[in-house]
């Protein structure tokens, strides 16, 4: 499962917006870590989590379960995630079990749906604004194993939910949260949540204004998260955001070793419903969204990442409300969807009030790199940016925004250069002990 991205020469002045695109690469998913040498057959899985005790998991290297109720809680979440579900076959990706499950057995469909699959919008939804970069998947390929890592047709690729990952947690809450350490709130980025005892600070850019959605082009890049100096995560991303407390729905990169295991920027997406209190979570581990496309490996990495000087690569990413549901496009596929009644009586069931795009990072006494790790003032080829950045207004309407930029901590991480029309801006920074 390859995937190709694009290269920009922006040309000018920092300018991320008007470019000439070329297509340099055919990408794919990271296989290069070291892999299980076998994969535990689905109902092998099951059967084991069904009668697994806290005391098969305490005394594991990294465990942080919390007791017997915290491991029932994690034990009962993974046999209500997949009641019913028939997997057609399963395959690893740096290291981790990915399971073909058929898209109307997800947990969305079952838990929060009416029992079938929205219809995504309409093809005119997915024209991009001129300039903007696009990818598209071809080809299939194989595991270490030789299994197959393309889904059959009416089935998606799950990275599997285990007890083995759940418990480097001391609750189910703590393994849904944001920074998986604790929840990221880009109201109150200085404060953390309640139980969240890492700091998170941002490099963003934000405009208020009532939106169905919006689109932004991501670089891609690894920078360095050091746990054992304190570091959690980093990330690009983009927010859409209502209500207080916040609802969002949000998608882009993260380097967060302890969440993905390992030291690469992976896909993701999350929600929350209640400002990352009680509701949240990454991909498809409670069931909050429900994928349709069977090319997308949520949890994994990319193949290429940007180069200091070199090709710089980057991915297309667009949500859009429509129907009552958050439909998310990478690449110019409508590759899933928010079920929108998972937040309940809110604004976002409606519409978004906020865009934000940019950077977060977060830690404890040390932050991580952002970004590339450069600062913006070094610019393409070199800083990290977000490019072709448009919202949908309430009419429907693509626009271009007027983005105002926000930074907590500006002695470690900043943003620059944001233009207008199109709308772009590069950002990030070195991070340290003293953000």
């Amino acid at each position: 499962m390859t995937f190709s991205l694009f290269a920009q020469d922006f040309g000018s002045k920092g300018c991320i917006g008007r470019f000439a695109l070329a297509v340099v690469a055919l990408s794919g998913f990271v296989h290069g870590q070291p892999q299980p040498t076998k994969v535990v057959p689905f109902q092998d899985f099951i059967a084991s989590a069904s009668t697994a005790t806290v005391e098969d998991y305490n005394t594991r290297p990294g465990s942080q379960v919390q007791g017997a109720l915290a491991f029932d809680d994690m034990r009962q979440h993974i046999l209500d995630l997949y009641q019913g579900v028939e997997v057609k076959h399963s395959f690893l990706l740096e290291g981790h079990t990915y399971d073909c499950i058929p898209v109307e057995q997800q947990a969305g469909v079952r838990l929060y749906g009416d029992g079938t699959i929205a219809t995504p919008p309409p093809a005119e939804t997915r024209e991009q604004i001129a300039g903007a970069a696009s990818t598209s998947q071809i080809d299939a390929g194989i595991d270490a194993l030789g299994n197959a890592t393309r889904c059959e047709d009416n089935s998606i690729p799950m990275r599997r939910v285990t007890l083995e990952d759940m418990t480097q947690f001391n609750t189910l809450r703590d393994f849904f949260a944001k920074g998986r350490t604790g929840s990221g709130d880009s109201n109150n980025p200085d404060m953390p949540e309640p139980g969240d005892s890492d700091v998170h600070h941002y490099a963003t850019a934000y405009k208020d204004v009532k939106n169905l959605g919006g689109n932004s082009d991501l670089n891609l890049w690894n920078p360095k998260v050091n746990t054992g100096k304190g570091d959690a995560m980093s990330l690009s991303q983009q927010w859409y955001s209502a209500g207080s407390p916040v609802q969002t729905a949000e998608v882009g990169w993260q380097v967060q070793p302890l969440a993905w295991g390992t030291n690469k920027a992976v896909l993701f997406i999350y929600y929350t419903a209640d400002g990352y209190v009680n509701t949240g979570c990454y991909n498809l581990d409670c069931g909050a969204f429900v994928q349709v496309a069977n090319d997308w490996y949520f949890g994994d990495g990319f193949t290429n990442y940007s180069q200091f000087g070199g090709t710089q690569h980057y991915f297309q990413a667009e949500f859009y409300l429509y129907q009552g549901n958050w439909w998310l496009q990478l690449g110019g596929e409508w590759v899933g969807y928010y079920v929108g009644s998972i937040y309940n009586s809110g604004p976002m069931r409606h519409h978004a009030t906020q865009i934000q795009f940019g950077g977060e990072v977060a830690g404890l006494g040390h932050w991580p790199q952002m970004g590339s790790g450069k600062w913006p003032s070094k610019g393409f080829g070199y800083a990290a940016y977000q490019s072709d950045i448009w919202f949908i207004n309430t009419d429907k309407k693509k626009i271009w925004p007027h983005l105002t930029p926000y930074e907590d901590s500006p002695q470690c991480f900043t943003i620059k250069d944001i233009t207008y029309a199109p709308t772009s801006f590069y950002f990030g920074g070195p991070g340290g002990g003293g953000c």
